[in-house]
């Protein structure tokens, strides 16, 4: 009278040395003579020891301080498909009664506002290289940290997005810009963006020399970018206007810097 899955369940706890039994509705069904919808088992193992008998297997332990695990037995291959996933907020399910099947700490992830893959993160990466700019336009939408671990292998493994076809990359940067973290995340990621936009890599610590800018080319963008509306077309925009200037520098007798023609030469590397 039960099923197959139920009693595998049951045997592994016995042969653990644990008492296990089915229990509540699967049995008063039973002596109805109808089918039991749901089978529950309870056992003289604590939710440690369960955790202990049940090692190989994925298991949900959201119910373990009231003294319940739920075993995967019947879900490999969700548990599968979860495993392959880009980011733990992204690798979970919802069971047949909406309750979470969180295998990789994504709900704490998502409390805790942390970007973090599933499993190795150059290995992720590896799989398909645009997760790169996808963990970024999540932080970047949702104002989350990225994992170090992650951060550092999503710089590492930059050179992965020069396999990526420009129609991919653009959908995922047009994103990263309009998020409401995208200057933070610009800044701490900007190896990254030059791989894809190597035009504008040479603004990176490029001193104006100005009594009219108190930083570089790239953090005078990136202030200008900020202060813009989050729209794709303006930040766009701002992300290019001074893309020319490394080309146009000159400094007069004074020591003073000069840009003369740099919009003309920003408009030519934009196009």
């Amino acid at each position: 009278m039960i099923p197959q899955l139920v009693n595998s369940i049951l045997s592994r706890l016995r042969q653990a040395g644990y008492q296990a039994y089915a229990v509540g509705g699967c049995v008063r069904d039973l002596l109805r003579g109808e089918t039991p919808h749901d089978w529950d088992v309870c056992t003289s193992a604590r939710p440690d020891e369960i955790e202990q008998v049940f090692f190989d297997l994925p298991r949900i332990d959201t119910g373990k301080r009231h003294g319940t695990i739920a075993v995967i037995l019947d879900h490999k291959d969700l548990a599968g498909d979860l495993a392959r996933r880009d980011f733990t907020v992204n690798a979970m399910a919802l069971d047949e009664q909406d309750q979470p099947i969180d295998l990789f700490g994504g709900q704490e992830d998502l409390k805790n506002h942390i970007i973090r893959t599933v499993g190795d993160p150059a290995a992720r990466f590896r799989e398909d290289g645009l997760r790169i700019l996808r963990g970024l336009r999540f932080a970047s939408r949702l104002d989350f940290e990225i994992e170090p671990k992650t951060a550092r292998a999503m710089i590492e493994e930059r050179e992965l997005l020069n396999s990526i076809s420009a129609e991919r990359i653009f959908t995922e940067l047009k994103g990263i810009l309009v998020g409401k973290a995208a200057g933070r995340v610009l800044r701490a990621f900007a190896p990254v963006l030059f791989t894809i936009l190597p035009e504008l890599a040479p603004m990176a610590g490029f001193e104006q020399h100005s009594p009219y800018h108190d930083s570089d080319v790239w953090e005078h963008t990136l202030r200008a970018f900020e202060a813009s509306p989050p729209d794709p077309v303006f930040r766009l925009a701002l992300l290019f206007h001074d893309c020319g200037k490394p080309a146009c520098f000159f400094r007069d007798e004074n020591g003073r810097g000069h840009f003369y023609g740099h919009p003309q030469k920003s408009r030519e590397l934009a196009e």
